[in-house]
């Protein structure tokens, strides 16, 4: 396992070694749902030489059981989990490149499938995504066929049938989908890999599961698979690719009314086929996993607090990974990786130790001079300046110190405020409703509370207001 270093201020990720569980022959797709109903995540992959798709089930602890293997179309190259017949189990349907089909196979609630229902779209179909495009709260597919450079559309009854609804063109050899509300405006859009003209299609809903006209938006060279989330924040969705021709990562900055721009290119594996988008290390920050097919590894690179990613570390995996999907796999809160390993006709499993193992790193200590006893502190924005301030209570002192926050991890000088005796705890509330934090701090030597009324945003000292058991600051 090769390392790089991951983003300041938290450790790097970390997985345990891999775990390989055999499929079907050309393991193309993986994906993850709880098929059993038994509260675990089990496994989907989309086996291209054998037409068929393996599903093996999870034990609960990080394991799973031998495959169970349920015919498809001719070539199955992806895989995708969704409720098309609103029975509360999960389905599968499945692209067939070589039959120019998807198949369907709906989820008996047992962890086994029903055999597969074929639905026609066009030529060459590599890769679907699962949504309600015309909002009637049933299931679609949205297609992406490389042959024709399309994406079909395919309108779900609720019943577990689909029915051609339109068709849409894209850039060159689209390779991989992935739906959105890109333009917050409640409907679902489409946005398409384009492995032949190193570009991205974004296609806007309209309403009734029609789409305008598609956008065009470059990325690295031969982009294979597409994913989307809000990657920095803001409350928009973002878009990155995985980029075999460049060995790059494209970011792309949503601006949420569906166009895109501030493009990133990050360094990855050789041949990266498939990315996904998953919190690796719990910071509430979305973090990206690539699989590279010509490394046999998968590459993840933790998000930063400015909205960037760090360098990548690279896991193992089984040979030639050409898809990648995270889910929590062993029940411990963490989410886990999966790859589909077309060389070696398994699926790697790397279970997540980042959060169990180091949890997050910081830097040097940097202190800051408080009163005597520093007994409790509370952080809160006191001074309505945007930056957190700190307010800590000093057992021998009978006061509370604050120091004012520079918004860079610094602080300035305390200023210290006359509590009563013994201060043990202290906490931030806007107790008066003027929209200014205010302090209150338990004294255990005088049986009271202080309550210290802040005065202003322009970080002037807080007044103090005598009620009964309390006392006055200064």
């Amino acid at each position: 396992m090769g390392s790089a270093v991951a983003p300041s201020a938290f450790a790097a990720p970390s997985f345990a070694l891999k775990t390989d569980y055999p499929t079907g022959s050309s393991a193309y797709s993986v994906t993850s749902a709880d098929f059993d109903g038994d509260g675990d995540r089990d496994l989907a992959v989309a086996n291209g030489f054998s037409n068929n798709v393996s599903v093996l089930r999870s034990d609960g602890s990080g394991g799973f059981g031998p495959r169970t293997n349920y015919s498809t179309g001719a070539s199955p190259q992806a895989v995708t989990s969704a409720d098309f017949n609103g029975d509360g189990h999960r389905d599968l349907a499945v692209a067939n490149s070589g039959a120019a089909s998807v198949s369907v196979l709906l989820g008996v609630g047992d962890g086994t499938f029903s055999a597969k229902t074929d639905v026609l779209v066009s030529l060459t179909p590599v890769h679907l995504a699962a949504a309600d495009f015309d909002r009637d709260g049933k299931r679609d597919l949205a297609v992406v066929n490389n042959g024709s450079a399309t994406v079909t559309i395919l309108r779900g009854d609720g019943h577990g049938g689909l029915s051609w609804h339109t068709e849409l063109a894209t850039g060159v050899s689209p390779s991989s989908v992935t739906t959105g509300d890109f333009n917050r405006d409640g409907r679902a859009d489409v946005a398409v890999a384009n492995a032949g003209s190193a570009s991205v299609s974004v296609m806007l809903g309209t309403g009734g599961g029609f789409f305008a006209a598609r956008t065009n938006v470059a990325v690295g060279a031969t982009p294979r698979s597409v994913a989307s989330a809000d990657l920095d924040g803001d409350g928009t969705i973002d878009l990155a690719t995985a980029n075999s021709g460049a060995s790059s990562a494209s970011v792309l900055r949503g601006a949420g009314d569906g166009s895109f721009a501030g493009r990133t290119d990050l360094t990855v594996g050789v041949f990266p086929y498939a990315i996904t988008i998953a919190d690796v290390n719990g910071d509430s920050r979305r973090d990206l996993a690539v699989a590279n097919a010509l490394s046999n590894s998968v590459s993840v690179m933790l998000a930063d607090t400015s909205g960037g990613f760090g360098a990548r570390t690279d896991f193992t995996t089984g040979p030639t990974p050409f898809g990648v999907t995270s889910a929590d796999v062993d029940r411990d809160g963490d989410p886990d990786l999966a790859t589909a390993n077309l060389g070696g006709n398994s699926v790697s499993v790397l279970l997540n130790t980042s959060a169990r193992a180091s949890g997050g790193s910081f830097g040097t200590t940097t202190e800051f001079a408080t009163g005597s006893l520093p007994s409790a502190v509370t952080s809160a924005d006191l001074d309505r300046d945007g930056a957190q301030d700190l307010a800590v209570a000093n057992g021998s002192l009978s006061s509370v110190s604050v120091l004012l926050g520079n918004a860079d991890g610094t602080f300035v000088a305390k200023a210290d405020y006359a509590t009563g005796a013994g201060p043990r705890a202290v906490t931030s509330a806007d107790f008066d409703r003027d929209g200014d934090r205010d302090l209150a701090v338990a004294n255990s030597g005088s049986d009271s509370v202080s309550v210290l009324l802040a005065t202003g945003p322009e970080a002037s000292p807080p007044r103090a207001r005598s009620r009964p058991g309390t006392t006055r600051g200064r």
